[in-house]
């Protein structure tokens, strides 16, 4: 791809957001502290605080269509700066964190780089195992088949990307991206600069996470099985069986406390797979009346 980006040099920071009042506040506050080019907010349509929350930090504080990628492609029309961050409202960042992840990403050969995460709430069950999860996650750095928030990008990647990408306003964005990115030949990776994620974790939580994540899996599936192979199907359809019950109980027998992490995984893995049958059941329920 060409550099025809005519826009100024720096970083615009994108924060998509929806019903956000109980963590923006600590979010922004914190990536301030890195010293942003911009910060832009698109809100999906709150009905709590959030718009006003977040317009104490910054002025371009914005409504969309709802969706992860209709926000984020409204936000990518309103960047001033030929480097964008995307960014997640439950995110902690250290002070020098932006400008790291920029130096960082500069020096790679990525297209697309993501942040570590960690998870320092250890309170319960959920909060540990989800610990354990970004231990053994970000073990591994370097090249990866895709990335998700905190990530950065220079504008044109990204907005190429954005562009081709679709039907991704759920929580299949992040993997929708992904299949696109291998298309485009956009390498992204995972880096060494660290952020933290902070929200509180109980039961009700984790399902809720686990239960949009298994509907994302049914939305990726549905949105691309006509063009796969049988062999990319299985793959899709396998993909949360591997990782969650083989891969990721296995690595934590090296990288972090099997005693929670085999059935914290092991559970994650039922919850999305709950899921994507149930979104399956009710889309064949749903065809059938419009018969």
């Amino acid at each position: 791809m060409q550099n025809i980006c005519k826009k100024k040099h720096g970083v615009s920071v994108v924060l998509i957001c929806l019903n956000d009042s109980k963590c923006i506040g600590q979010m922004l506050n914190s990536i301030l502290k890195s010293s942003p080019s911009e910060i832009i907010v698109v809100d999906g349509g709150s009905i709590d605080s959030t718009i006003e929350i977040a317009a104490q930090y910054t002025d371009k504080v914005y409504q969309s269509h709802r969706g992860m990628l209709n926000q984020t492609l409204y936000g990518m029309n309103l960047v001033e700066y030929d480097h964008v961050f995307l960014a997640e409202s439950d995110h902690v960042y250290p002070e020098s964190f932006l400008n790291d992840l920029f130096v960082e990403y500069l020096a790679s050969e990525f297209h697309g780089l993501q942040a570590q995460l960690a998870y320092p709430n250890r309170r319960n069950f959920f909060e540990v195992g989800h610990g354990e999860f970004y231990k053994i996650h970000f073990s591994k750095k370097g090249i990866r088949p895709l990335i998700a928030c905190p990530q950065i990008w220079r504008y044109e990647y990204l907005d190429q990307l954005l562009k081709v990408t679709n039907k991704s306003q759920g929580f299949s964005f992040d993997t929708q991206r992904g299949e696109v990115g291998k298309a485009l030949k956009l390498t992204v990776g995972v880096g060494y600069t660290m952020a933290y994620e902070m929200q509180e974790i109980d039961f009700s939580k984790f399902m809720k996470r686990h239960t949009n994540y298994g509907e994302g899996d049914y939305e990726f599936y549905c949105n691309n099985y006509g063009r796969w192979s049988t062999v990319r199907k299985l793959k899709s359809l396998t993909h949360v069986l591997l990782r969650y019950f083989v891969i990721y109980p296995c690595k934590s027998l090296y990288y972090g406390n099997p005693l929670v992490a085999v059935p914290y995984f092991w559970l994650v893995g039922l919850v999305r797979y709950r899921a994507w049958f149930l979104a399956w059941i009710k889309n064949s329920v749903f065809k059938e009346i419009l018969k």
